[in-house]
C-alpha cells in the first residue's frame, strides 16, 4: 500500500489557475472540496462537488449560531445531493452500480462534514488565548462532529443505507449544539 499525503492549496490553486473552464468564483469551492486532491478537484468540476458546500455549510452554520430555518433538513439535503451525485455516476458509466455510487457519493458528504469541522476547529484554536476552557468549549461541537463522521463511516462500511446513515449524522450535530449551549 502507497500513501500519498495531500497537496496544498497553493499547489491545488496553481493546477486550477491553468484550467480555463474554472472560473474565480468556482475556485474556491472546488479547492475545499477536493481537500488537497486532484481527482477531487475534478470531480468536483465534473459532477459540481463544490455547489455541496454551498447548499450545507449554510444549514450547519444556522445549527452552529442555536436555531436556523424550521425548514432546514440537513440530513435531507444531503440525501438529496448524493442521490443526484449518484444518478449522475451511474449514467456516465456502462455497469456502475447505483450501490457503489451512493456509497461514494455519501463518502465524499462525510469528507466534506468532516473537513468543515476541522475548519472550525483551526479557526476557534488560537494559542495565544488564555482561557483554554472557553476556547475547548467552542471546540466541542465541532470534535463531536468529527466523532459522528467517523460513526458515520463505520456505519456505512457495516452497509447502513446511506439516507439513514446521514440523517442520524445530523441528529447527532444538531442535539451537540443544543447540549454544548445549555451548558
Amino acid at each position: 500500500r502507497v500513501a500519498f499525503s495531500e497537496l496544498s492549496e497553493d499547489i491545488v490553486e496553481q493546477w486550477l489557475r491553468g484550467r480555463s473552464e474554472v472560473d474565480a468564483d468556482r475556485r474556491l469551492g472546488i479547492m475545499r472540496f477536493a481537500q488537497g486532491s486532484i481527482g477531487r478537484v475534478a470531480m468536483a468540476m465534473d459532477y459540481g462537488l463544490d455547489g455541496w458546500l454551498e447548499r450545507v455549510e449554510p444549514i450547519i452554520e444556522r445549527m452552529e449560531r442555536g436555531g436556523g430555518d424550521p425548514n432546514d433538513d440537513l440530513g435531507g439535503v444531503m440525501g438529496e445531493l448524493a442521490g443526484r451525485f449518484s444518478e449522475q455516476w451511474v449514467a456516465g458509466r456502462a455497469n456502475a452500480s447505483k450501490d457503489s455510487a451512493n456509497k461514494l457519493a455519501v463518502r465524499l458528504l462525510l469528507g466534506m462534514i468532516a473537513d468543515i469541522c476541522r475548519r472550525r476547529i483551526v479557526a476557534l484554536s488560537d494559542p495565544r488565548q488564555v482561557d483554554r476552557t472557553e476556547q475547548a468549549r467552542a471546540c466541542a461541537p465541532w470534535l463531536v462532529g468529527i466523532d459522528g463522521v467517523r460513526l458515520a463511516e463505520q456505519q456505512l462500511r457495516a452497509n447502513v443505507q446511506g439516507g439513514w446513515l446521514l440523517d442520524n449524522l445530523c441528529g447527532h450535530r444538531g442535539a451537540c449544539f443544543e447540549r454544548i449551549e445549555a451548558g
